[in-house]
């Protein structure tokens, strides 16, 4: 029998996802959370093969929960199961301990084949997550195109790390949620959006999402 713990901050999806599981004989619920607080107590006083936690919860977040649980509980094989395909989540949540990445869309079949999967100690990944890992490796291996030019010719020449913030902006993820991605404090993720709209505010009057739909920045 394998025994899963479940860490998500909606109720029902903790409730459909329990009885969801409940119907296969090869694994039981023993616990479910709605805070990565409330989680890491459940699993300290229960027995416990599998996690599957969200990333975005309030409090604790499911990054923070996989760092603690891997490193305290390593017997433990973690799933993440997050509405999250971008690959900064994803990367960050495989650097944590997390052997699982699947999305929230995931069918019973699948999830089912990925609790068996880790518990070989093996990895699994979601259709979606593997696209972005690919992706990823595909864009580095690429040419780096030129910098777009407005029409006056003056270029707009972002960092690196501007880039990143501004994929993620695009994305819609905000600020916190950029700041746990990319593992560095709320100041700092304000100050580079500060300087993106000083650099776009200079040499146009678009919004961030309008210059980067305009321009392909980030082509």
């Amino acid at each position: 029998m394998i025994r899963v713990f479940i860490i998500d901050d909606h109720q029902l999806f903790i409730d459909g996802l329990t009885m969801l599981l409940g119907q296969v004989a090869e694994l039981e619920v023993v616990g479910h959370a709605a805070s990565g607080e409330e989680g890491i107590i459940g699993i300290e006083n229960q027995e416990v093969d599998v996690l599957i936690t969200d990333y975005s919860m309030s409090g604790m977040s499911g990054y923070e929960v996989v760092k603690y649980v891997r490193n305290k509980f390593p017997h433990i094989k973690i799933i993440t199961l997050t509405m999250h395909a971008e690959i900064y989540f994803i990367d960050k949540m495989i650097n944590a301990g997390s052997l699982g990445y699947l999305m929230k869309n995931t069918g019973k079949k699948e999830l089912v084949e990925s609790i068996k999967a880790v518990m070989r100690g093996e990895s699994y990944y979601s259709p979606l997550a593997k696209e972005a890992i690919l992706n990823r490796y595909t864009n580095d291996l690429s040419p780096k195109k030129q910098v777009k030019r407005q029409p006056s010719g003056m270029p707009v020449r972002f960092t690196r790390r501007e880039i990143q913030l501004l994929k993620m902006i695009q994305a819609g993820l905000l600020s916190k949620e950029i700041a746990d991605a990319l593992s560095m404090s709320l100041h700092t993720v304000n100050a580079h959006r500060r300087n993106i709209n000083s650099k776009i505010a200079a040499s146009s009057d678009l919004t961030v999402l309008e210059y980067i739909k305009k321009f392909n920045v980030l082509d």
